[in-house]
């Protein structure tokens, strides 16, 4: 069957396009009826709060920035997992981490200066406070002061930045493999390569970018303002697919179940969309594996730069 819907109520725009034109006529009779097809006469813009709420953000430069983030928060845990017997230490970096952190809030791109500001600091002691039993109210002046019973950890930074520079390579070598799994995946084995470790985060960022740049090309089109208007609507009620507890598998397989569509006198076909996406995704994944080849190169400037500094003083 063949289903008309208006979606603009009111506009008389919309009420002018009720009747079909000649050329949307004979494309109609060219196509086969089915169910999965939907016609629409309405305006084809979306609004520019739709616009914006799809797929908000900025350049691929700044994308690979958030990446490279990423990168180094997921090396930051791996190490203080590694630290468990090492209370103080642990303590001690999970407070200068989250300082780090919240100073550069608004610099995306720049948390890898961790692992510089680690070699800047000299070895320190850390106290931690034993457990010991509440005896009467601190003010209490009958009660004799008592030492705080506890440990001091000696914490040594520059180790640590060694450290850490270890399991951010590490952490580097396993996304790149996931990265190239995920680019030369088949629909036999693509299930498979997105229940990897990180796939959903390195896929959701690449899928991200590539839509964002896609709906960018489709707006530089007049022809293509259907289209780009139906895309934006789309991906602002499937954002959290592309976050982390989200699913890109279940993003594009909700898109190629859209059904082929004609909206004011356009024909586009959702299936096909779900396909350019795909393909523009994979050069994206490939590109930030390239990227995170880098990782090595990063680390002996920054170990070059620390030495400079040392044989300074």
């Amino acid at each position: 069957s063949l289903f008309v819907q208006n979606n603009d109520e009111g506009d008389a725009e919309a009420e002018r396009m009720q009747t079909p034109t000649l050329g949307l006529a004979l494309v109609l009779i060219a196509l086969p009826v089915t169910p999965a097809l939907y016609v629409s006469f309405c305006p084809a813009r979306a609004s520019a709060a739709q616009m914006q709420l799809a797929l908000p953000g900025g350049s691929r430069s700044e994308d690979f920035d958030r990446l490279k983030d990423d990168l180094m928060k997921k090396a930051v845990d791996r190490l203080m997992d590694s630290l468990s017997l090492q209370q103080g230490v642990q303590l001690w970096l999970h407070a200068t981490w989250s300082s780090f952190v919240h100073e550069k809030a608004h610099a995306q791109g720049s948390l890898n200066l961790f692992v510089d500001q680690l070699h800047s600091c000299d070895n320190q002691f850390y106290f931690v406070p034993g457990k010991a039993f509440k005896q009467g109210s601190p003010s209490n002046p009958f009660l004799a002061q008592r030492k705080v019973a506890g440990r001091h950890w000696e914490v040594k930074p520059p180790k640590l930045a060694g450290a850490l520079m270890t399991w951010r390579e590490e952490l580097a070598e396993e996304w790149q493999r996931e990265l190239h799994a995920l680019a030369t995946a088949t629909d036999a084995t693509y299930i498979c390569s997105s229940e990897m470790a990180h796939a959903q985060l390195l896929e959701g960022l690449a899928t991200r970018i590539a839509l964002r740049e896609m709906l960018h090309d489709l707006r530089l089109r007049p022809s293509q303002a259907t289209t780009s208007a139906w895309l934006s609507a789309f991906l602002t009620e499937h954002q959290t697919d592309l976050e982390a507890g989200g699913s890109v598998a279940q993003l594009l397989a909700d898109l190629r179940a859209e059904p082929l569509m004609i909206r004011c006198g356009t024909l586009f076909d959702p299936l096909q969309l779900a396909d350019e996406v795909r393909e523009r995704t994979v050069l994206i994944e490939r590109d930030m594996a390239t990227l995170l080849e880098s990782t090595c190169g990063e680390h002996q400037l920054l170990r070059s730069n620390f030495l400079e500094r040392c044989l300074e003083h």
